[in-house]
């Protein structure tokens, strides 16, 4: 006869009750109390916590910033949840579209997952604050998925598509990818507009460059919901250009011109840092020869000549630019128009009398990670002896990286690759240290760079593995980087075109003439 099996709850299994069972062919299963599975973490922000935030931070803005905001629509024309965009000026931009906003939207920002590494305050705010972790300037399908399912739960999220504070104050055209995001989501695009956010904390600043001065946001409705999955990828790209042609300088400069006053921004040291982004001098048109004077004007270390920074952030003086070939610049007070000029200075001085004989070598340390999905990173190598150099390949610049490191064998087969390539290792022969044995080298395009002035370091992507290169000479950071625009992009036009300031259409519509004869040509 086959034996009945009953479970019984563990608890109420007792020695005489499980005897009993027993003598009438009963089997008893005993088990021990599983625990409860972890519930997965909820999207959703505390309300406490945000309303909290929320209060403390615009008491401190309006003491700092005399913070102002306002909004060019009404509350009840939102329906469902919002995709809140804006330009990224400044560090602080997080807080100002925050403010902007209210403590009824409480937004998921979008951040670089870098802020979620270590432990301290950052990673422990990103992590109250719910944001969504995105490795920059690279595929993060993840992070993608996970903004499209919390746009679908009726939470509401905030970008900055870009991707890295403005060097100058211009700003750069969203991708397409960020545009399919909005076509998908059927969310509601707010746009916000941050006047000053720049100037009260420039890139070029670094860690002590916050200036208190008045920052303004404007919240505009662009799309409602319904109107996002309509729209054609065209009409919206040429919806955001529009919105991006403003700056701070060219708002300062308006308000100027109609008799206003500007906006006063003050610092212990306005013009720190600015010689690194501004390192030609228009006046004798050397390279690097832009050092600071004192706490509000840069000089040239040949000629003599000084540039002083007002309050506002323009320059005190109006600074003639010197014509680049048949490209007619003019007088500026304007800092950004001085960058553009430098821009296409140091391009034409390297294609004319520099390449491709000539290289941009400097030597430093690097660190190398890979992540997994989780954005969990791995060292590979760090503070390995580096050499980058700008080098020639064809008709496009090029970067040689070299380092010494000895990595896994499955590592350096990523990395050791063009050490066979003709003329790879002239790179770093230039170097004062060329017995040091180089075991890695790797070519690639200038378009995968991008840096940070606070850190002072150039970061790529190499397939998998982030490449973070800290440079002994600093300003040949801002050199690289101005390169890579000035002959890197295929774009420059539409970055000329950004700047939008009326002392500037010159060089813009010149320089288009002679792109235009040189493609008959």
């Amino acid at each position: 006869m086959k034996r009945n099996s009953i479970l019984i709850k563990a608890g109420e299994i007792t020695k005489a009750n499980a005897t009993n069972l027993a003598k009438i062919g009963m089997r008893t299963l005993t088990f021990r109390r599983s625990k409860k599975s972890k519930a997965a973490p909820s999207a959703h922000i505390s309300t406490l916590f945000y309303s909290f935030s929320y209060f403390l931070l615009r008491i401190l803005a309006s003491i700092l910033f005399a913070y102002r905001s306002q909004h060019n629509f009404a509350e009840k024309e939102l329906k469902g949840p919002s995709i809140v965009i804006a330009p990224h000026s400044s560090l602080l931009d997080p807080v100002f579209v925050m403010l902007c906003m209210g403590p009824k939207h409480k937004l998921h920002f979008v951040a670089g997952n870098f802020l979620q590494e270590g432990h301290g305050f950052l990673p422990w705010l990103t992590a109250k604050m719910k944001t969504i972790n995105i490795t920059q300037f690279n595929s993060d399908f993840l992070a993608v998925k996970q903004m499209i399912s919390l746009l679908r739960s009726g939470e509401s999220i905030a970008i900055f598509p870009e991707g890295e504070r403005s060097a100058d104050g211009r700003h750069e055209l969203f991708s397409d990818a960020f545009i399919k995001l909005v076509q998908r989501s059927h969310a509601n695009l707010i746009f916000c507009d941050l006047d000053g956010a720049f100037l009260s904390w420039p890139r070029w600043s670094g860690y002590h460059g916050l200036r208190l001065g008045k920052i303004a946001v404007t919240a505009s409705l662009v799309y409602t919901g319904e109107e996002t999955g309509e729209l054609e990828l065209e009409d919206i790209r040429t919806k955001m250009t529009e919105l991006l042609r403003g700056t701070d300088y060219h708002n300062q400069l308006e308000r100027r011109n109609k008799g206003q006053k500007t906006y006063s921004y003050f610092s212990f040291n306005p013009a720190g840092g600015l010689d690194n982004l501004l390192y030609s001098c228009p006046n004798c048109q050397e390279f690097l020869s832009m050092y600071q004077l004192n706490r509000t004007a840069i000089m040239c270390s040949l000629c003599n000549f000084k540039a002083e920074l007002g309050k506002d952030g323009l320059f005190k003086q109006a600074i003639n630019f010197p014509a680049i070939g048949k490209i007619k610049i003019g007088t500026s007070t304007n800092p950004i128009v001085w960058h553009m000029w430098q821009i296409r200075h140091t391009s034409v001085r390297y294609l004319k009398e520099l390449a491709p004989d000539y290289l941009f070598p400097s030597s430093g340390n690097c660190t190398i990670e890979t992540f997994d999905a989780q954005h969990h990173a791995d060292l590979i190598a760090k503070d390995a002896l580096s050499y980058l150099a700008l080098d020639w390949a064809g008709e496009k610049p090029r970067f040689t990286f070299a380092f010494q490191a000895d990595l896994p064998a499955e590592v350096a087969a990523e990395f050791q690759q063009d050490l066979t390539l003709p003329n790879a290792r002239s790179a770093y022969m230039t170097t004062t240290e060329t017995e040091r044995k180089i075991n890695n080298l790797i070519q690639i395009t200038p378009q995968h760079f991008v840096y940070e002035d606070i850190k002072t370091y150039l970061q790529f992507w190499h397939k998998n593995y982030r490449i973070t290169y800290y440079p002994n000479d600093v300003k040949l950071v801002y050199v690289y980087r101005d390169l890579i625009e000035g002959l890197g992009q295929p774009d420059l036009d539409p970055r000329l075109a950004r700047c939008h300031v009326d002392d500037a259409k010159d060089l813009i519509n010149d320089y288009k003439i002679l792109r235009q004869k040189l493609k008959k040509e």
